[in-house]
């Protein structure tokens, strides 16, 4: 009933949803008595004094339509509510269907005219499932879709902990955390118009300590632990293969549709390629530290062993995912000026993902980490920390060794024809490749993880008020799951497909699907032998067994080099006491990237091959190749290498770097390390320390960082990234971090109002019922983050089938932003004019040529760089007040009334933010005609109550 409506329900006249928490629980704790045994003889153990325990328990239950998943903001195309053939053709296309065309996709027919009640929470009850929506303002393609769902969510958790003293110098401690949750958001998942989703979790923690002081200098502590985590996401599909009249060889087994996505002005729908994952995760932990005084010496040493088990499952792709781009230069006449939308109406798939075969991994690996540190009291003003850490990290293995990797992808083999040979780990059953590890990599350890690290405190004037501090150390990073992830299944385990643009149908767009049944397959597959060209400059490639064509399909095989990423950190600070109790602090903090996850880019795009600046193929991988006399843009040279000097639409998979070709352009994601990132940052505090009542804390960030991958907002380093600009060059992607935030304020306080002094009150009576209270709170005072103004018809000679889909905007002039204040920018934060969508437009020789022209191919690339805007400026208010009464001397009952967002200040996040594989970081495409904002940062206000007994 206190609770605030969300910003965006009221914009569209809905009534604010319901919203209830309750939280409640016990804890207790105190000594544990032992039984005695024996006649009269002394207890095994003493009691009281010297083991105790505590138990906590706390449940929750929610129910939410303002929490994460539980309502979304979009905009999509607008269609109309008539949607005969008849009217779509005259509303889409005024002028007549492309030459040769006589009637619109039946599947996609089918999709836009499925009954609102196939899936109630997006349609929001309408007659259809994609909604009809109303234009922004005149002339608007899109229109906005506002829906909100009733979410829940149920846990419980309880903590056990005891500690023994068992001698005078041994304490034994036991730690165990249970956890149990379930979680339903109606809307989560991979789309624009997302799909429910049901997510299980599981938590357990178990830690085993030992400590003992073997003598006045030294202490040893071992410790040993298990933490175990399992988590499930299951999408609460809606629409059926049958519904539209699709067809996959695996449908019986995954009976929703594949996913659409209409780029630019349009929307998406169907499970995500990533949207159906889970497993169970193991982590057991053995570790000893010891400290040792030594005069002036604080020495510190010892190791810590990890041993994981990650059981996952991912049906990634499995449903697979269909493009819908807009035309380009290479089109046939009457489809080069298509939108994506139009492209949808006609059924014309510009690209597309899908997968079969296993999707149930079981990952194991092993870390190692031992460490020195040295705290030396140089003299009464001076302390040095000095210390050496080495990590000794691992790539994982599969339990049955069911991982594929390429040969040929940074391991040193030579160049050959064929460039890459798919490989396994030797101990694979039937096709394992003698010699390859058994994580696929060329080593399974990074041995040269040496981190030293350095500190000082130095006491400037001997007053002990003004403390310089400064260190330096290198953090070595084991980065998630996601690197051996990528190596899991891979022919013969399981097959990915990537079909060529425009070569498959809405009805069964994955062919060559087959069920997880099929898997294994009796053999695995390979790279195609690169065989000869065609007169047209396109190339022929075949395998052994007579199979024509690159090998196609999305591969996501790390490096086999790959190594553990790592950061250089930095930071020089002075503090001074500057009253009593109050001290001022300032400082520099810097930190530096290095081998990083790269920036999201296929490592096999088309190069630009032009009579200007020609492309070599070397003699090893075109060894046996003929090309015939007058081939367009191609000749073979006397010493066996081939000159390209044109870049076509038909040459494109000839174009690929040498080193891999007879893979189809652009489907190698490969996962390499040439991310890199900087930070600056000054940072300065403000802080009274408790006393008196009061706690003050006011701390202020100026910073930059700078990277080319940022990697997403989901704790792996792969979702989320992309690659800007030129496919070849990591400085295109060079940019603000999408975290970035130039300006941080965070104020915080905790202020025990002096009732008894302001009213001469005791202890005791009235005293106690009006006194006790407290004021808490958090301010933010915060930057937006930075965007990317992108442009998705803007195609280049370095992807002509448009499997990135986010090239660089063209600039052509005029204010980029629209001024005023944010509200009355919500629907056109970007003055899209200022763009010219498409780009400007190039023939084979990557010349400028009219867009009209017929030379004309694809597209230059745009001016615009990567997250050089920024999204609107944030604050945030939670605050909350405490009454204490107390009962008696061991008894109180302690009260909380807490305001979030106390104002009912919407926080906006950047234009486009709407989560997805993006996360929450703004992403505008001119093409699309939408610059909208539609989420805020913050939720609206909610206010909650907690009553607690002490005793």
């Amino acid at each position: 009933m206190l609770n605030a409506n969300d910003f965006f329900n009221n914009l569209a006249g809905k009534s604010r949803p319901v919203s209830r928490q309750n939280q409640f629980g016990f804890s207790i704790g105190g000594p544990i008595y032992l039984p005695h045994f024996g006649e009269g003889g002394r207890a095994l153990l003493s009691t009281k004094d010297r083991h105790f325990f505590f138990f906590n328990y706390q449940g929750t239950r929610a129910a939410s339509g303002a929490a994460a998943g539980t309502n979304f903001v979009t905009n999509i195309r607008v269609i109309p509510l008539n949607r005969s053939e008849a009217n779509l053709i005259a509303t889409f296309f005024p002028g007549g269907l492309p030459p040769g065309v006589t009637k619109l996709d039946p599947v996609v027919l089918a999709l836009l005219n499925l009954p609102g009640n196939k899936c109630p929470l997006i349609s929001g009850n309408g007659p259809f499932c994609i909604p009809s929506v109303s234009p922004l303002a005149p002339g608007s393609l899109v229109g906005r879709v506002n829906r909100i769902g009733l979410g829940t969510y149920s846990d419980n958790q309880y903590v056990i902990s005891t500690d023994h003293q068992l001698t005078k110098n041994e304490k034994l401690t036991f730690r165990w955390f249970w956890d149990n949750a379930a979680l339903f958001q109606p809307f989560n998942g991979g789309s624009t118009l997302p799909y429910s989703r049901l997510t299980p979790n599981i938590n357990r923690f178990l830690k085993i300590g030992l400590t003992s002081v073997l003598s006045s200098k030294l202490v040893n502590d071992v410790r040993v632990g298990l933490n175990r985590y399992g988590f499930g996401f299951n999408p609460q599909e809606k629409i059926f293969l049958s519904d539209i009249g699709q067809n996959r060889a695996n449908g019986a087994e995954f009976p929703g549709i594949t996913r659409f996505a209409i780029s630019g002005a349009g929307f998406s729908i169907g499970a995500g390629v990533n949207d159906n994952r889970g497993g169970r995760f193991n982590t057991f932990s053995l570790g000893d530290d010891a400290s040792y005084a030594w005069g002036k010496h604080t020495l510190r040493f010892g190791g810590d062993a990890s041993y994981y088990q990650l059981n996952r499952f991912n049906n990634f792709a499995t449903r697979g995912s269909i493009t819908f781009g807009a035309g380009t230069g290479a089109d046939a006449p009457g489809f080069q000026t298509l939108s994506g939308f139009q492209n949808f109406l006609l059924g014309r798939v510009t690209s597309g993902q899908g997968r079969a075969g296993f999707s149930t991994f079981y990952f194991r690996a092993t870390d190692y980490a031992f460490y020195l540190q040295d705290d030396w009291k140089f003299n009464n003003r001076l302390t040095l920390n000095l210390g050496l850490r080495y990590e000794l990290m691992s790539t994982a293995h599969e339990k049955f060794n069911f991982l594929t990797n390429l040969r040929g992808f940074n391991d040193g083999t030579p160049l050959a024809n064929p460039t890459q040979v798919f490989v396994h780990p030797s101990g694979t059953a039937k096709v394992g490749t003698p010699g390859i590890s058994d994580c696929t990599l060329v080593k399974c350890y990074d041995t040269n993880n040496w981190a030293p690290r350095l500190g000082f405190a130095y006491d400037l004037f001997g007053d002990q008020k003004t403390v310089l501090r400064g260190g330096a150390g290198i953090y070595y990073q084991r980065t998630s799951n996601q690197p051996l992830l990528q190596t899991s299944g891979g022919p013969p385990f399981s097959l990915d497909f990537a079909p060529a643009r425009l070569s498959v149908t809405t009805a069964n767009p994955f062919p060559s699907t087959l069920p997880s049944s099929a898997f294994p397959l009796a053999t695995g597959s390979e790279v195609p032998r690169f065989v000869s060209v065609n007169a047209d400059g396109s190339p022929n490639f075949v395998t052994s067994t007579g199979v024509t064509g690159p090998y196609s399909g999305f591969q996501f095989y790390p490096s086999r080099n790959f190594h553990n990423p790592y950061t250089e950190q930095w930071n020089l600070t002075i503090q001074r006491e500057i009253f009593k109790n109050w001290v001022a602090e300032v400082g520099y903090v810097g930190a530096h990237g290095v081998a990083l996850i790269g920036f999201g880019n296929a490592v096999n795009p088309s190069q630009i091959c032009t009579r200007a600046t020609p492309c070599t193929i070397p003699a090893a991988a075109a060894a046996g190749v003929t090309v015939p006399a007058g081939a367009s843009g191609v000749t073979k040279n006397a010493d066996g290498s081939l000159t390209i000097t044109e870049s076509t639409f038909e040459n494109r998979d000839l174009r690929v770097p040498a080193r891999y070709l007879g893979i189809a352009n652009n489907r190698l994601f490969g996962q390499t390390q040439d991310g890199n990132s900087i930070y600056h940052s000054l940072q300065a505090s403000l802080v009274h320390r408790f006393s008196a009542g009061l706690y003050f804390q006011a701390a202020y960030t100026w910073s930059k960082s700078i990277d080319n991958s940022s990697g997403s907002s989901f704790s792996d380093e792969l979702n989320g990234i992309a690659d800007f600009g030129s496919e070849f060059n990591s400085r295109d992607n060079r940019g603000l971090s999408d975290f970035d935030r130039k300006h941080r304020l965070v104020v915080s306080y905790n202020y025990e109002l002096p009732v008894k002094k302001w009213f001469g009150v005791k202890d005791k009576g009235l005293g106690r019922v009006i006194s006790g209270w407290s004021i808490n709170g958090v301010t933010t005072f915060q930057s937006g983050t930075p965007f990317n103004i992108y442009d998705s018809s803007a195609v280049t000679l370095e992807d002509m089938e448009a499997n990135n889909g986010l090239y660089k905007a063209t600039y052509i002039g005029g204010q980029i932003l629209t001024s005023g204040s944010v509200r009355s920018r919500i629907n056109n934060f970007v003055n899209l004019s200022a763009f010219l969508p498409g780009g400007n437009c190039v023939n084979s020789q990557n010349q400028r040529v009219s867009c009209s022209s017929a030379s004309n191919i694809a597209a230059d690339f745009g001016n615009v760089g990567r997250n050089i805007f920024r999204g609107p400026f944030q604050t945030n208010w939670d605050m909350s007040f405490v009454k204490t009464t107390k009962i008696r001397e061991s008894v109180n009952v302690e009260f909380r009334a807490e305001f979030f967002n106390i104002f009912n200040h919407p926080a906006f996040q950047s234009p486009q933010a709407a989560g997805g594989s993006f996360g929450n970081y703004g992403i505008v495409d001119v093409s699309g005609g939408d610059s909208s904002i539609l989420a805020t940062a913050n939720r609206p206000r909610v206010i909650q109550f907690a009553l607690k007994l002490n005793y």
